[in-house]
């Protein structure tokens, strides 16, 4: 793997099954999880905090929640998570219109409010 900082060469177990669960679904190696294996405290709160506001209150619909992520990854410039959180937003109801916007020009898109 190309990063600055490599994966800790053993990860708790609870980790690693969640990262190879996400993996598997993904299709894509989880680098930020498996960096995050260094401290696994914040990976696991992380993991839950993820679990919750995705699977549990039922608030949120798919398509916000992946209009989140997406500004969040833009936010970020985080190359990883905005390739991973991009991922299939058609299958979401996100036009395309409106995925290049959450670069940061959000206000022109007139579906947003």
């Amino acid at each position: 793997m190309n990063a600055f900082i490599d994966q800790p060469k053993r990860i708790p177990l609870i980790l690693k099954l969640g990262i190879l669960i996400s993996e598997r679904i993904t299709g894509k190696t989880m680098l930020p999880a498996r960096i995050l294996a260094w401290y696994p405290k914040a990976a696991i709160g992380s993991g839950m905090m993820e679990a919750l506001v995705a699977h549990e209150d039922g608030q949120m619909t798919q398509r916000m929640l992946k209009l989140v992520r997406m500004t969040a990854s833009h936010a970020t410039a985080c190359p990883f998570c905005i390739d991973m959180n991009s991922h299939e937003y058609l299958q979401h109801g996100i036009t395309d219109e409106e995925a290049e916007s959450l670069r940061g020009d959000f206000e022109r898109v007139n579906t947003f409010f």
